[in-house]
């Protein structure tokens, strides 16, 4: 069997620039193929995710559009601020086609990865 592996956010650390982050409090995701994208069989995908003193918000977005748009996304999982260290799973039942996560008012931490499976 074989799974799919994307990631929604990368490593970044706040205030730190990247080819991908401006260092700044908000970072959007880029949209990935989730579950339903494929096939009509898929109806949940694993979120994944690791923080090291995160201080923020993460809103794990979905949609059941194709090629979405900025107004075709209902939130479907939020990460508040955690302290120290944080490694973690969920599984995001749904038949999404596509998958992001918007991070908010991020003002301090490192977030390791944000990523699904399926």
């Amino acid at each position: 069997m074989s799974y799919s592996t994307a990631i929604l956010v990368p490593a970044i650390s706040h205030g730190v620039q990247t080819h991908q982050y401006n260092g700044g409090e908000d970072y959007d995701g880029a949209s990935v193929p989730a579950a339903s994208h494929y096939s009509n069989v898929g109806n949940s995908q694993t979120l994944l995710y690791s923080f090291n003193d995160f201080d923020g918000t993460i809103e794990v977005q979905g949609t059941l559009v194709t090629n979405p748009s900025d107004t075709d996304w209902a939130t479907i999982f939020v990460i508040q601020s955690q302290t120290g260290s944080l490694s973690g799973a969920k599984i995001l039942p749904g038949r999404y086609s596509n998958i992001r996560a918007v991070v908010k008012s991020f003002s301090a931490g490192v977030i390791n990865d944000v990523r699904i499976m399926y």
